[in-house]
């Protein structure tokens, strides 16, 4: 199974789809060491663009 599994790329409304992904698609965070930060989950920390929450 290649890609983002189902759950990942489907997140219920009212989530950050971004964030979301992030959560449950362990290739997200592939190319990080263990306990690096993950700069685009970073960009969300102060809140979530309007734009990317599923409506």
């Amino acid at each position: 199974m290649g890609g983002a599994n189902e759950k990942a790329l489907n997140p219920p409304k009212g989530a950050c789809r971004q964030c979301w992904f992030h959560a449950y698609d362990r290739a997200a965070h592939k190319g990080l060491k263990w306990n690096e930060p993950c700069p685009v989950c970073l960009t969300h920390l102060g809140g979530c663009p309007k734009s990317g929450i599923v409506r």
